[in-house]
């Protein structure tokens, strides 16, 4: 982690040193945070700004975001806007996003009563 003086942002630098192997494998890396009330929006591919939920097709796939630039989770007064440049795969929530049959559920903690309709301004 680094934190500058004078910088109104903390840069994460997270580098993974593994061996070259063709077998199956994963890894993840997880963050947490802590913004009450707060609506998350994603930079999806095609220049667009998606919330979860709000701004899929019905019976979409809920466990993997593909991420442009940035993702924000913000409320009125704070917010955190990730920047996911070398991984730009998405999940939210707990590590059961392969379950079968979960393509479907809303796998974190937004509900869609809970999430507020953005009108930019």
């Amino acid at each position: 982690m680094r934190v500058v003086d004078g910088l109104d942002y903390v840069e994460i630098i997270n580098t993974v040193d593994k061996l070259p192997v063709r077998a199956k494998e994963a890894s993840t890396s997880a963050s947490a945070s802590n913004v009450p009330d707060g609506t998350m929006r994603m930079d999806a591919p095609g220049w667009a700004a998606v919330r979860p939920e709000l701004d899929q097709i019905p019976a979409s796939c809920k466990n993997w975001f593909s991420v442009q630039r940035w993702v924000d989770i913000s409320n009125d007064r704070f917010g955190l806007t990730w920047s996911p440049v070398d991984a730009p795969l998405v999940g939210m929530g707990g590590a059961f996003r392969n379950l079968i049959g979960s393509q479907t559920t809303l796998m974190f903690g937004i509900q869609p009563s809970r999430v507020r309709r953005f009108t930019p301004g």
